[in-house]
């Protein structure tokens, strides 16, 4: 694989046979070898928990669970026919949560990053590596990483297989973090394929060419994988002395130790003349574009427009509520946008999900810039030095001393001068005048004032900011209070947008070129030794030693023992003492976790704890304090932790996210969250949920803030679906005289569970799949059931019998609603609908023939009343005498049939008809008949 190589300048002759020795091998392995890079196409991942959301256009590519990350390279740079002898892929690590380990699997369909989604994504193929996973640790993070797919780069390159790229996957339980995407230029460190190219020919060498000038430095390479130790080299020049190192902290004193024989004083040489001056800094980068030339004149006023109509007035109603009922035209807010109500409504989904109700008037502000770096913590103070010891004799000329030091630097070069000012863009021509319109009533406009000045008069509908949110006046007013504060004079329009999440860093500029050494001054004669102080006191201090602390729920930290103390947690510590340390002492305190992990441990109360430990398993954590005869203080600025309780999380999915970072999973179930990041005092946070629950809605009440002393409870609340309502019964009663024709009345008792949320209405549910809605303070509700049409307070033979089909039969369920939506229905109640025909029916009849000669036939029957009357109570028994009859001993001639109502006790009936046979059915109260029976 070709080398990268930087030169420096030294002697003449030497460099030159060196340069000639390295260009000539350069050269031949050029001509042997060729290297090439394959930049992406086209990068995406998936999301489980959004299976249609695309990120082709994403700075990250996410792999964690249900997160697959997607790439396809450019092969066509590639010189036709090329030999690939090595394929690496190169990935930058931009994020870490958790750590875990993934593969690289061949893609084997094809796909864009435009429209990749979890539903459409094709299935890893085959390992690339050979089923060899990469580990990702914290160590990772801000690294590249060098992953070998020689085999299926070969396999694309020569046909084998299309090139549809590669998807990377984990290979762990667990694990969550990310790479750069080619759309991130913060960093530019995008994937990239690494090819190393064999020759195309064997042909003899031809003769060296002379030495050609020497190129300008090319750009650093890619780090290449260690090679094998190579033989030992020949003890090269000694090279110059490196610069002083900076000051390391202060140690604590040692023993004392012998004091030496005293050395002769050797004479003092002369001080070597100053080396030269280093050459001049490049030129600085151009300046930064001047400012924006002066405004263009005003162009002439168009022609007076058509008046609009009246203009609609809006009603800001602040939060937004699902208690609330709102009308069209009011106007609330969720989650910073603001939205305006289309239709009447109830409750129900909130705005950003509800479009049928709702329309986005005002969306949330853009995320905020990051914050700045903190200032650097003060340096520590410098051991107090041991005493002068007495002079020793003079010491013997010293030997010939090392090189002087490399010249200085040379001064920077200015930074550029500002451009000149872009020239005055034209002014537009003049639209034409449209027609005149039909003049229409004055509407009322908005006058936009811009920032809030207490010194202004405002009139109603004039419009004015303030913090970030936008305010319209109700009344004339004059200065006064803020409109914020002053509600009686001004109404909220639009409410300010939540900070947004802390941008992600920018990147490290490239190392600027190094400088040309300076010539080698001459070297000065060594100066005489000084002499030797007398021998210090014994130090105060421990020889640090590492004592192990026997796991105990109560520890105790004893300082006398050394001043590393270490402890291995197998269970929970609830309390701990720190004792015997000595003012101005440094201890390092241990923390470790056992392979189980996740133990609880408290710090003593006497030592200013950073909450920056881990309950990872098999995992360390180290802290450093210095005593000051009363505390012992952490050495450095104190991290806080960022987390809190969650409140009724009963569904998987849920991940939150800290000021816009890597998203944290938080386990169904869970009653706490805490995220592995720690901030400092002064630093902002802002929590969001990055993923949903599948059964859930989960927000934070409150979630910004500023980190002050103390670690940051954020409660998490999740609203899932409420229980079923229980003891849900359906009845029907008739009305006055007549049967309830459909109206059931259907009971029910509310649910134990409201699902973490207000209950704002139930919706009940017949067994056909009608629905009535009822408010949320209800327990019983009529519901109409008219399938049959029978409403007549007075009904004919026609619409009476037949009026519900047979069989009919009614129940209900009945479910809960809350913000997040409609719950877990009910058991069904009981059936109400048609009730049973008569029992042990038993009919007589005999027919004559009268003077007249008209057939007259007598009828009767008995009967018994069902006991299955349909879940309501009997109404009547009905005879129908159809015509040509009529009812008594003498039948005489009658053109219209006959409806006789007997009691719904009855148990017989007799008459006569001249025409067909009668009918007898039952009817309870809801209105339903039984099957008839003939006579």
């Amino acid at each position: 694989m070709p080398a990268h190589h930087s030169l420096s300048t030294g002697k003449a002759g030497r460099q030159s046979a060196l340069r000639f020795a390295l260009l000539a091998m350069l050269l031949f392995a050029i001509a042997r070898l060729g290297f090439g890079q394959a930049p992406p196409t086209d990068d995406s991942f998936t999301i489980s928990a959004d299976k249609t959301e695309t990120n082709g256009s994403a700075l990250l590519l996410a792999v964690e669970k249900g997160s697959d990350t997607y790439i396809r390279f450019n092969l066509e740079t590639l010189p036709p026919n090329a030999t690939i002898t090595k394929a690496t892929l190169r990935l930058y690590v931009d994020a870490f949560a958790t750590p875990g380990s993934f593969d690289v699997y061949q893609v084997n369909s094809a796909w864009s990053e435009a429209t990749l989604d979890y539903q459409n994504a094709p299935a890893p193929g085959v390992s690339a590596t050979g089923g060899k996973p990469v580990a990702i640790t914290a160590s990772s993070l801000n690294q590249f990483i060098l992953i070998d797919i020689t085999t299926l780069v070969q396999s694309w390159a020569d046909g084998k297989y299309p090139n549809d790229g590669i998807v990377l996957a984990l290979t762990t339980t667990g694990g969550a973090f990310s790479f750069d995407s080619k759309e991130n230029d913060f960093t530019s460190h995008h994937p990239e394929l690494e090819i190393v190219l064999g020759g195309t020919g064997t042909g003899a060498t031809g003769p060296a060419g002379p030495p050609g000038p020497e190129g300008p430095a090319g750009p650093a390479g890619p780090i290449g994988p260690v090679g094998p130790a190579g033989p030992t080299g020949a003890t090269g020049l000694t090279g110059p002395a490196g610069s002083a190192g900076l000051t390391g902290p202060a140690g604590p004193a040692g023993s004392t130790g012998l004091a030496g024989p005293a050395g002769p004083t050797g004479s003092t040489g002369p001080i070597g003349p100053a080396g030269p001056a280093g050459p001049v800094g490049l030129t600085g980068s151009i300046g930064p574009v001047g400012p924006a030339g002066p405004v263009g004149p005003t162009g002439s006023a168009g022609p007076q427009g058509t008046p609009g109509t009246n203009g609609s007035s809006f009603t800001f109603t602040g939060l937004f509520n699902p208690a609330t009922s709102y009308s069209p035209n009011d106007v609330a807010t969720f989650n910073g946008s603001t939205y305006v109500a289309t239709v009447s409504n109830q409750g129900g989904g909130t705005p950003d999900q509800n479009t049928a109700n709702w329309t986005l008037m005002a969306e949330a502000g853009l995320p905020g810039a990051a914050g700045s770096t903190g200032p650097a913590g003060p340096v520590g103070p410098a051991g107090s030095p041991g005493s002068t010891g007495p002079a020793g004799p003079a010491g013997s000329t010293g030997s010939i001393g090392p090189a002087g030091p490399v010249g200085p630097s040379g001064p920077a070069g200015s930074t550029g001068s500002i451009g000149p000012a872009g020239p005055l863009g034209p002014v537009g021509p003049t639209g034409s005048a449209g027609p005149q319109g039909t003049p229409g009533t004055n509407g009322t406009s908005f006058n936009f004032t811009g920032l809030f000045n207490a010194a202004t008069s405002y009139n109603p509908n004039d419009v004015a900011t303030w913090n970030g949110s936008t305010y319209v006046a109700t009344v004339v007013n004059q200065g006064g209070s803020t409109p914020d504060q002053n509600t009686a004079n001004w109404a909220l329009m639009a409410e300010a947008g939540s900070p947004g999440s802390a941008g992600p860093a920018g990147s490290i500029g490239p190392a600027g070129p190094a400088g040309s050494t300076g010539l080698t001054g001459p070297t000065g004669p060594t100066g005489p030794a000084g002499p030797t102080g007398p021998a210090g006191p014994a130090g105060a201090g421990l020889t640090p030693t590492l004592v192990v602390i026997p796991f105990s729920a109560t520890p105790v930290f004893d300082a006398s023992q050394g001043n590393a103390l270490q402890i291995t947690l197998t269970g929970n510590v609830t309390s701990s003492t720190f004792v015997n340390a000595t003012a101005g002492q440094t201890v390092q305190i241990i923390v470790c976790q056992d392979s189980t992990g996740g133990h609880a441990f408290s710090p003593p109360a006497n030592v200013q704890w950073s909450p920056v430990g881990t309950t990872t398993p098999s995992y360390c954590a180290a802290e450093s304090f210095v005593y000051n005869g009363a505390s012992a203080f952490f050495l450095g600025p104190v991290a806080y932790n960022v987390g809190g309780p969650v409140t009724n999380l009963t569904s998987s999915g849920l991940s939150v996210s800290l000021n816009g970072g890597v998203a944290l999973p938080v386990n169904s179930g869970a009653g706490a969250y805490q995220f592995p990041a720690a901030l400092y005092s002064g630093q902002s946070y802002l929590t969001s949920v990055a993923t949903q629950p599948g059964a859930a809605i989960c927000s934070f009440p409150t979630n910004a803030g500023i980190i002050s002393g103390a670690n940051a409870s954020i409660p998490l609340t999740c609203i899932s679906g409420a229980g079923a309502p229980t003891n849900v019964s359906a009845t029907s009663a008739q009305l006055g005289n007549q049967p309830s024709y459909g109206n059931i009345t259907v009971s029910w008792t509310p649910p134990a569970n409201n699902g973490g949320g207000t209950i704002t209405g139930y919706v009940i549910t017949d067994n056909n799949g009608k629905t009535t809605s009822v408010s949320a303070s209800s327990t019983s509700a009529s519901v109409i059931e008219n399938d049959g049409g029978c409403t007549e307070a007075n009904p004919n033979s026609t619409s009476l019998y037949g009026c519900y089909s047979a069989g009919v039969n009614y129940t209900f369920t009945v479910a809960a609603i809350n913000v997040f939506g409609t719950g877990t229905a009910s058991s069904a109640s009981n059936a109400v609908g048609i009730p049973a025909e008569l029992q042990n029916f038993n009919p007589t009849s005999s027919c004559t023939t009268n003077q007249d000669q008209d057939t007259e036939c007598g009828f009767s029957a008995t009967w018994t009343v069902p006991t299955n009357t349909g879940g309501a109570p009997l109404f009547a028994i009905w005879v129908i005498v159809p015509a040509s009859g009529s009812q008594g001993i003498q039948c005489e001639y009658s053109l219209s049939e006959q409806v006789i109502k007997l009691s719904p006790a009855a148990t017989s009936w007799s008459g006569c008809s001249g025409g067909p046979a009668p009918i007898i059915f039952s009817q309870n109260a809801f209105g339903a008949e039984s099957i008839g029976l003939v006579f």
